[in-house]
């Protein structure tokens, strides 16, 4: 009888173990495409309003609002902000002070939005968007140059990662305290419910 109890529990427990890794691992997944997901998106709205602020003046020069603004994540601090522009002739336009003179990493221009994991100037590990948009004429001083005439810009608008990374750790760490301790109340369960489940024929092999 102990023989087959042990053969019930280990099959059983072995089953339910790996069942519990099996989801444990896909709601993990899930998770972490959430929480990546939605940093990306942050990080595209940041870039979009960023872009919608560009202006451009009567002498055909280019006016930042978000840097006028005196916005601080542009000047650098834990949660500092890398943006560079250039022209549709590849001339950089534009470096936020973070950036201390370094460049950004580009795509190609006239390609599509592009995300991209990249190594910032501050030796962080950081995210990086990048998108042609076309500046806005400044009502106050327009500029000569119908709308249509305005040529792009294409903007690289990068952030660090750290704040992802500690977020996707917490919840792995509090994923993995759960997964154990569920494991060991559900092998407890399983033991006993081998044992009240198996009295009868304890009974009978007794006899």
């Amino acid at each position: 009888m102990n023989s087959l109890r042990a053969r019930l529990g280990w099959g059983l427990g072995t089953l339910l173990l790996v069942l519990q890794l099996g989801f444990a691992l896909a709601l993990f997944g899930y998770v972490d495409y959430v929480l990546h997901r939605e940093f990306d998106e942050a990080l595209e709205d940041k870039a979009q309003l960023f872009a919608a602020s560009t202006e451009i003046v009567s002498d055909g020069s280019y006016e930042y609002e978000a840097i006028e603004g005196g916005v601080t994540d542009f000047w650098g601090g834990p949660g500092t902000t890398f943006v560079q522009i250039w022209n549709a002739e590849g001339n950089t336009e534009f470096r936020s002070p973070s950036l201390h003179g370094h460049d950004l990493l580009a795509s190609c221009p006239g390609a599509k939005m592009q995300l991209a994991n990249m190594l910032l100037p501050d030796m962080r590990v950081g995210r990086l968007i990048t998108f042609e948009f076309r500046p806005h004429a400044d009502p106050d001083n327009p500029p000569s140059l119908l709308p249509d005439a305005i040529k792009p810009l294409r903007i690289a608008f990068a952030v660090p990662r750290g704040r992802l990374e500690h977020s996707v750790a917490r919840v792995l760490g509090g994923m993995l305290l759960a997964a154990g301790l569920l494991a060991g109340c559900m092998l407890l369960a399983l033991q006993f419910a081998l044992r009240t489940g198996l009295r009868p024929l304890n009974a009978i092999a007794e006899q």
